[in-house]
């Protein structure tokens, strides 16, 4: 499989109902001569019709989300988690808080809207106000505001006011107190507020009446033909002057514009959101589209519902097809009634369309019957992904430092070069030494993990720098080493730019950019690094370092390179991967300040061979041995979940030869981290060896640096009297 990049790209900004339709399609049936690129806040998108029934203890939180990760992995679209600050219409870019700007030929404008401000003394974040908006982490929200409430008195009644009187509002009221009771034992009051005479006056005379009969049945008072004039930390005040006491106020109010489209240069209605026209185009645009709640029609108005975000979907997806073939576009045709089905929260619902209403369990089965199937459809995309007999062993190989090759095969080529039938070969040498200063260089390369080449380039510049950082050296300058993939020149050129953005990102914690390198064409994306290194003569540290009685620490958690083959696999979890991230990304800075202020001798970066390989180096340099504590090895998150799945790393098989080195019991084999010590890491930690008397001034420094918690996984012990080789115990 050869990496080519497309003359074409679409955008998608937020994944909401229309644009994850757009996405599922491309998983199914992507367009040749195009790619993909979503752009969202979050990493999981959340299915808002499902909410009531989250709330009501129906479904679970997991069922009403949509992994944002998994998705795009399945339709090899490259996702983009960052808040977009601005768009330049002539240039056609997007612009983010924390990265380069991307360019578009398409774009698909999908964010939603919020809920209307409401006026709040102190600062908002400081009121008793809770927005039902962003849904992603409003259960998370509300669990923290509930929880807070009970610690102060567990058997006060709990004040909750919901604002606003649409249908939503209502399903939150009749929903909520199943929600409420399984977080907390608090007895609690709802009251709702509404500026409409009746309660979700959107639907027909019947169907209004019948929702505020059920909220005096279920105890909700309702206040009507009010609006909030100011939210403060433990009231809500009318605009009548009366003042309600509220511990939690919930604020569903209408929708109202994003501040982000404020921002940006496109036509508008009255209240900000974007004007399009009947193919679903921003007004005085061609190739910028707008959806869901965040668009407005020219000419007539089209309810902010998912039920019709839904239906564009089609329309989207068609139109941007018929975009790449410069053809004309097709109408969005919004149906004149649409079905409503309201959760009632004790296993009925409300069913009204038109004027007809109806009511019952069966209403409620039915929504969820509807409900399930939507979500259904991006629910294991990993099972969604069309299958390809050709694939290549290229597209199979694993990605990062799980390309490498083995260990074994590497030993055997460099040992044939040398007479003496030793290896000379090391991670990073002295390549100046006049007696006050060393000058170490080191060199790394794999291919790019990831589609989202500015990233790619960040985690390059991470694991090369590593081996600098383990040798006690700080960097002085750097060389990149550049194949981009085949494809158009603005896009080679574009690849260019945010690879290198990437890598300068992190090499510029260490004051320096990339000063040269070499460039070249060819059928993956591979990114390397030669980083040259200053540290005194006479200090640093090495694999050869260990001294009998060294304690082990490790500063993260392994397995990342069994979450990015499950990752290509589409079987990483949003959450997981986003963890994953986190640690690869942790600045490595501070650990040089470790180093150089203990004086470590012994250091090694854990990368491709895994924590096994490259421990089993540091002894038999040392000529040492060592115990290891298989149960203080830490995981990442989902590692133990990947493994029960069967996935590992192409490189793992290779890497585990070395259990012949390792003496561990039977009953230690099926333990978790047992698989995982053989996993190739990329921009894995770093292994420290620590003489006791140091260990104390370790702990403290690594506070004082603010590290991430160190892990003492073992010990140097001496080779035993009779041995020949290097081993390892497990215990």
């Amino acid at each position: 499989m050869i990496d080519t990049l497309k003359q074409n790209r679409i955008v998608l900004l937020g994944i909401g109902h229309t644009n994850a339709h757009v996405l599922k399609q491309w998983m199914m049936r992507a367009p040749d001569d195009a790619e993909l690129v979503c752009v969202s806040d979050q990493p999981i998108a959340t299915y808002s019709g499902m909410l009531p029934a989250v709330l009501a203890g129906q479904r679970s939180e997991a069922a009403m989300t949509i992994d944002l990760v998994k998705l795009c992995a399945a339709a090899s679209a490259r996702l983009i988690v960052d808040d977009v600050t601005g768009i330049d219409q002539m240039k056609q870019t997007l612009h983010f808080v924390d990265r380069p700007p991307i360019s578009y030929d398409f774009l698909s404008i999908g964010i939603g809207s919020r809920t209307a401000d409401i006026p709040s003394e102190p600062p908002h974040d400081e009121t008793c106000a809770l927005s039902i908006k962003p849904m992603q982490s409003f259960l998370e929200r509300l669990t923290h505001r509930l929880q807070l409430n009970a610690v102060q008195d567990p058997h006060r009644d709990l004040q909750v006011v919901v604002i606003g009187g649409g249908v939503a509002s209502i399903e939150l009221c009749l929903c909520l107190p199943a929600f409420i009771q399984s977080v907390v034992p608090n007895p609690f009051r709802i009251k709702l507020v509404t500026a409409s005479n009746e309660p979700a006056n959107e639907l027909s005379y019947r169907g209004s009446r019948f929702l505020s009969g059920e909220l005096s049945r279920r105890g909700v008072k309702l206040i009507t033909q009010e609006r909030v004039s100011s939210i403060s930390k433990h009231s809500v005040t009318l605009s009548s002057g009366t003042v309600i006491e509220a511990d939690i106020a919930i604020t569903a109010t209408g929708a109202a514009a994003p501040s982000l489209l404020r921002m940006l240069p496109f036509e508008k209605d009255d209240r900000d959101f974007l004007l399009v026209d009947d193919a679903l185009r921003v007004k005085g645009t061609q190739n910028v589209f707008a959806v869901g709640d965040c668009s407005s029609h020219h000419d007539r108005p089209v309810p902010k519902s998912g039920v019709y975000a839904v239906r564009q979907g089609p329309t989207l997806w068609e139109n941007l097809k018929r975009s790449l073939r410069n053809q004309p576009l097709s109408q969005f045709k919004p149906q004149t009634k649409s079905l409503k089905l309201i959760n009632l929260g004790d296993g009925r619902a409300l069913a009204q369309r038109g004027n007809l209403t109806a009511a019952g369990h069966w209403v409620m089965n039915w929504k969820h019957r509807i409900d399930d199937r939507f979500i259904s459809m991006y629910s294991d995309p990993s099972a969604q992904m069309p299958a390809n007999a050709e694939r290549s062993p290229l597209a199979e190989q694993c990605k990062g430092c799980g390309c490498k090759l083995d260990s074994d095969s590497l030993d055997s080529a460099i040992k044939s070069q040398n007479p003496s039938g030793t290896s000379t070969f090391q991670d990073s040498i002295v390549i100046r030494d006049d007696g006050i200063s060393q000058l170490n260089a080191t060199t790394d390369f794999f291919t790019a993990p990831f589609t989202d080449a500015y990233l790619s380039g960040r985690i390059a510049a991470l694991h090369s720098l590593s081996d600098l950082v383990a040798s006690g050296s700080k960097p002085t300058s750097a060389l990149s080493t550049l194949v981009l993939a085949h494809g158009p020149k603005r896009r080679q050129q574009e690849q260019f730019l945010e690879l290198s953005a990437g890598m300068n990102r992190e090499l510029k914690r260490f004051g320096l950019q990339i000063s040269g390198g070499h460039t070249i064409v060819g059928p993956r994306t591979e990114i390397g690094l030669t980083v040259v290194g200053e540290r005194p003569s006479g200090s640093g540290s090495g694999k050869d370092g260990l001294k009998v009685g060294d304690r082990l620490f490790l500063t993260k958690p392994i397995g990342s390179g069994l979450l990015m083959a499950a990752h290509m696999q589409a079987k990483c979890s949003a959450h997981d991967f986003q963890e994953l991230l986190t640690l690869m990304l942790h600045p490595i800075d501070p650990y040089l300040d470790l180093i150089q202020n203990l004086d470590l001798r012994a250091v090694t970066d854990i990368t491709g061979f895994g924590l096994v390989g490259h421990l089993l180096e540091m002894l038999e340099s040392s000529g040492t041995n060592a115990e290891i504590s298989l149960r203080s090895i830490p995981l990442m998150s989902g590692v133990k979940e990947i493994l029960q799945q069967g996935i590992q790393s192409t490189l793992a098989p290779d890497n585990q030869k070395k259990q012949r080195h390792v003496d561990v019991s039977p009953e230690l084999l099926e333990h978790a981290a047992y698989p995982a010590i053989f996993d190739p890491q990329t921009c894995g930690g770093f292994l420290l060896g620590v003489p006791d008397e140091k260990v104390l001034r370790l702990t403290q420094l690594a506070s004082e640096l603010n590290l991430p918690s160190l892990h003492e996984i073992g010990r140097v012990v001496d080779l035993n009297t009779n041995q020949q080789t290097t081993s390892l115990t497990l215990c």
